[in-house]
């Protein structure tokens, strides 16, 4: 049963959102045959003087999170 969670700056719509989380359902459900029913997503958004601490430390940069794409970007 995956679940994901998108953290994002604030600002978009919840069509957007929906939108976004559908297409990932999508690709989940391709990717790893698992019935639509149990894949879950939600969205999460953080300011961005809070993204480093919130997201980049915790989520992007921990030592327990297997991060299989990088971003372009580094708050070091």
């Amino acid at each position: 049963m995956p679940h994901v969670t998108i953290s994002l700056y604030p600002g978009r719509s919840l069509e957007e959102k929906t939108k976004l989380s559908n297409k990932v359902r999508d690709d989940i459900v391709e990717i790893l045959h698992v019935d639509k029913d149990a894949v879950s997503i939600s969205t999460r958004e953080v300011r961005d003087g809070d993204w480093k601490q919130a997201v980049y430390d915790k989520e992007i940069c921990a030592d327990d999170v297997e991060l299989h794409v990088k971003p372009g970007y580094s708050l070091k």
